[in-house]
């Protein structure tokens, strides 16, 4: 699993841009326990996912990427991944690359990371409004600026797309691609919420 916190005890991003999370409706209707429960067990799918694709991308052999996972469902869920693996004709990429930013003091881990491009996989479920969407969303593209700013700062690549790749647990899986631009202005945004982490975390 990765780290919530890096180097020097910083925050990673995804620790950041879990601020924007709204859990009310969540906990509010299944209480602190089962969801806990629930978000274990999400995790760790999202970790087998995750390590599968990572196996895909950098031999090329499926079998082998399918023996990371559990069931039958998280074979489906990788099928929708190696389609648009497939699709993009990527490989020999850097894969899950930590970095830490020494003048914002913040860490992160990305999925994949080409010429040009952040590449993101998630399995995250679908949202059940419009609401949740945009929140989502919002997510997905101060996450995406934050990793920006890490490669920026540590290999002087400015890095200006990024697509974020949603398979959820559905039966079959759901497939959404989101594709966006890193801005200056989401970048502003992603420091403006990191201010906003340190003051109430402390760190």
């Amino acid at each position: 699993m990765r780290p919530k916190n890096y180097k020097n005890n910083c925050p990673g991003v995804t620790s950041i841009i879990g601020l924007l999370t709204n859990l009310q409706y969540w906990y509010g209707k299944y209480g602190t326990k089962h969801c806990t429960e629930v978000a274990n067990k999400s995790k760790a799918v999202g970790h087998r996912i995750h390590k599968a694709v990572e196996v895909y991308i950098t031999t090329g052999n499926y079998q082998e990427s399918r023996c990371q996972l559990k069931d039958e469902g998280e074979s489906k869920m990788l099928d929708c991944f190696v389609n648009i693996i497939d699709s993009d004709k990527l490989s020999g990429s850097k894969q899950e690359e930590p970095y830490i930013s020494k003048k914002y003091q913040f860490g992160g881990t990305m999925d994949l990371v080409t010429i040009n491009t952040i590449y993101d996989w998630k399995t995250d479920s679908t949202p059940k409004d419009k609401a949740q969407e945009r929140e989502r969303l919002l997510k997905y593209k101060l996450q995406a600026a934050g990793y920006a700013l890490l490669i920026e700062e540590n290999t002087g690549t400015e890095i200006k797309q990024a697509k974020f790749i949603r398979v959820t647990k559905d039966e079959p899986p759901i497939v959404k691609v989101h594709s966006f631009e890193i801005t200056r202005k989401s970048k502003k945004m992603f420091l403006n919420l990191r201010e906003i982490y340190r003051e109430l975390k402390g760190k």
